[in-house]
């Protein structure tokens, strides 16, 4: 009988109607239209529980919502570092606030099988047979503004460094608390 209650007129978004329906305990609000930026979320005291009583004050709620997905690419379609004091990739990120970051090593006697098993970029190779994966680190994103796409400078020096003739590849993951 709940989940019948009809809404119109009893849940807004941005000062206006919203379609809703009831999904087990949940209120799903539906808007008109894509949403971004500042919504204003506001739902009539005349709104039922499941225990049947009323809300009883109105409900409202500001959100911020992005227009953009959560994103993680690297520049370009791969590096060849030279011996420095530090080594810096760059990454374009849009709405996280961290990365994970895996590093997997290719053992530099197995340098010359990966090239001859492999297409042009590197797409086919199997890891197990070549290398293995050195380490997963979660690398916060300083500065991130929301619905923009950032450039960031990650520095790897510390989880490769001490591997100097190897050959890596780098996986940038979004995790979902991210």
């Amino acid at each position: 009988r709940l989940a019948s209650q009809e809404f119109a007129g009893l849940v807004k978004l941005n000062s206006k109607n919203a379609r809703a329906r009831i999904n087990g305990n949940e209120l799903e609000i539906f808007p008109d239209r894509k949403l971004s930026g500042n919504v204003s979320v506001w739902i009539a005291p005349t709104v039922k529980a499941a225990t049947g009583e009323s809300l009883g004050s109105p409900y409202q709620h500001s959100l911020q919502v992005s227009s953009m997905l959560p994103a993680v690419k690297f520049i370009g379609s791969g590096s060849i570092m030279p011996r420095g004091e530090r080594l810096i990739v760059p990454i374009e990120a849009t709405n996280i606030n961290a990365i994970q970051l895996r590093v997997f090593q290719i053992f530099p006697d197995n340098i010359p099988q990966l090239l001859q098993n492999s297409d042009d970029n590197f797409g086919t190779w199997r890891s197990e047979d070549v290398g293995r994966h050195l380490s997963e680190r979660s690398i916060p994103l300083s500065g991130a503004e929301r619905d923009k796409t950032d450039v960031y400078q990650l520095d790897v020096t510390d989880l490769v460094c001490i591997y100097r003739g190897s050959i890596f590849r780098l996986e940038a993951r979004i995790l979902p608390e991210q």
